[in-house]
Formats: structure tokens, C-alpha cells, sequence
């Protein structure tokens, strides 16, 4: 992964805490739109839609915030030229195990009887299963060469 300097880093943060801020702002909003019975009565109903007006209003309230920070991170992104520090190159990681995958068959130690095996078991056929697709699993724990295997 890519190495991102300070105020990147924080920019970054402050973008993912304002995009769960407005998830949980329209969660809200949701929520209390789906509110409320046409089968209660006049005074419930009245009641209902006066809570729902201040829901509403607080509701619009923090939708003009998260704009305004929206609009701010929109502008510091451009103050300080995040899009270049994003776009440069750096050193990247590489899973070490990523070569064996690579590896010739015939190079491998120990990989023939269990090729064998899995071979046999797609290519037996059975009395019911002729032109049937055939699934074998291959599993075990991680580095075992299940991947290798399946290739």
C-alpha cells in the first residue's frame, strides 16, 4: 500500500468520517419516513406530523452542514494539491508468495500424487453423470499450494 503523507492521511480521514455522516443522516431520514398509521386517530395524526416537521428541520439542518463540509474538503483537497500526493508512485509491497504461483509444475516438490488425485476424480465418470460438470475442493491452510494445485 501506498505510503500517504500526513495531511493526506487526514484528509483521508476526515472524507470517510463525513461520508458515515452522511449515511447516518439519511439512515435517519429513512427511518422517520417510513414512520405512522392512516388508522390513528385526528389528535395522533396531528402529532405525528409536528414531530415529523422538526424531524424534518433537523434533518434539513444537518444536510446544510455536511454540504458545508463537503464544500470545505472539496476546497482543501485543492489548497493542498492532494491529488498529487495520491497520484505519485511509490514502493510497492509484493506477498512474497506471490513468485510460487508463478512456479513451473515440474520444478515443485511433492505436488505429482495430489495432481493425480484430483485428475482422477474429474475424469472418473459414474453411470449417472455423463457430460455432467464435475467440482472438486481443494482446501487447506494458507502457503499449502491449493492454488498451485488448482492451476
Amino acid at each position: 500500500m501506498e505510503k500517504l503523507d500526513v495531511q493526506t492521511r487526514v484528509w483521508r480521514d476526515k472524507v470517510r468520517d463525513m461520508a458515515y455522516d452522511i449515511e447516518d443522516c439519511i439512515d435517519v431520514f429513512m427511518h422517520h419516513l417510513g414512520q405512522g398509521d392512516d388508522k390513528d386517530s385526528l389528535l395522533h395524526r396531528t402529532l405525528r406530523k409536528i414531530r415529523r416537521l422538526r424531524v424534518h428541520y433537523q434533518i434539513s439542518n444537518k444536510i446544510q452542514e455536511l454540504k458545508a463540509r463537503v464544500e470545505e474538503q472539496s476546497q482543501s483537497r485543492g489548497r493542498y494539491k492532494i491529488d498529487e500526493y495520491i497520484s505519485k508512485s511509490a514502493v510497492v509491497e509484493v506477498d512474497p508468495r506471490l513468485p510460487a504461483l508463478f512456479e513451473e509444475s515440474k520444478r515443485l516438490v511433492g505436488i505429482d500424487v495430489p495432481q493425480e488425485e484430483i485428475t482422477k476424480l474429474l475424469m472418473e465418470q459414474g453411470d449417472s453423470d455423463f457430460g455432467q460438470l464435475k467440482v472438486v475442493s481443494v482446501v487447506g491452510f494458507e502457503g499449502l499450494g491449493k492454488t498451485t494445485l488448482a492451476n
